[in-house]
């Protein structure tokens, strides 16, 4: 159970990580285009995220790398019902345009996923 235990944990956190990355990247952006050609590296201070009351679903993914153990989840639920975790420096290239971010303090409370058909090996 303890590799197993370990892979689900790593996985409901990088699922974590990729939804506030992705909250991240929707702030930086001011929702104009930028060409490819922009060159100019825009510095964002430093960010306070905070998720609550969130339920995420993530179904028929396969994630498949070298060292990774063979886990296949047909249904299960995670709650993360408080933590917190700070990211120093980020960098995040969203239409062309390079954002640089200090620091990301990120408080989450009551936030859920429900992993559906998920392959890992």
């Amino acid at each position: 159970m303890g590799i197993r235990s370990n892979v689900l944990r790593a996985a409901v956190v990088v699922i974590i990580v990729l939804v506030t990355l992705g909250t991240v990247g929707v702030v930086a952006g001011d929702g104009t285009e930028h060409s490819s050609t922009d060159s100019e590296v825009k510095q964002i201070g430093s960010q306070e995220i905070e998720i609550s009351d969130v339920h995420v679903t993530v179904s028929d993914v396969h994630l498949s790398g070298s060292d990774l153990p063979s886990v296949h989840i047909e249904e299960r639920t995670y709650t993360v019902h408080d933590a917190s975790m700070v990211i120093d420096g980020l960098t995040i290239t969203h239409n062309g345009q390079t954002y640089e971010v200090c620091s990301i303090s990120i408080v989450m409370d009551d936030v859920s996923v429900t992993v559906e058909d998920v392959h890992v090996d």
